[in-house]
């Protein structure tokens, strides 16, 4: 699928493929592969050879949002396809959001507590899978409603390890 975008006021040209959860994107004459599993409506898991991250998606179509860490990119698709997260992105922000692990770990540690309230990116609870630990982060702004995992905690694929409204 051909996308045109624009970031920080130039025309980028992207071309992705995918095949499963393995995608292709061809950008400049540069090609990289990587993993994509959707977590929850707006969270996607990206594995880039062995490093994990997770991507929070934010859209108002035309327009997206992309926090990984501690970086943002913000674009908007000129034209071509239906963006990175298709018709299930496009729903809005509101009431309470399930915080899923795109793989399954151990928690390692619970970085907040029931009532915290959290902002865009920060972290909630770390998990070490395939020996990486990895620091899932709120997709939003909000009041953490549950929690739903304990330190040293084994959890599988998908599993929820908070809420968030």
């Amino acid at each position: 699928m051909k996308f045109d975008i624009q970031h920080r006021g130039r025309l980028v040209h992207l071309d992705i493929s995918a095949q499963d959860s393995v995608y292709r994107l061809e950008h400049g004459g540069k090609v990289v592969e990587f993993h994509c599993v959707r977590v929850s409506d707006d969270t996607l898991s990206v594995m880039v050879g062995d490093r994990v991250f997770t991507a929070y998606v934010h859209s108002a179509p035309p327009g997206y949002s992309v926090q990984i860490h501690d970086l943002a990119f913000e674009f908007e698709v000129l034209e071509g396809g239906g963006g990175i997260m298709g018709e299930r992105g496009r729903r809005g922000h509101g009431g309470a959001h399930r915080l899923s692990v795109p793989m399954p770990g151990k928690v390692v540690s619970v970085l907040k507590k029931v009532g915290d309230a959290v902002s865009v990116g920060e972290g909630i609870v770390v998990v070490e899978a395939m020996k990486m630990q990895n620091e899932i982060r709120s997709p939003r702004a909000g009041k953490v409603r549950e929690i739903r995992v304990v330190a040293g905690e084994t959890i599988e694929g998908g599993a929820t390890v908070a809420v968030i409204e």
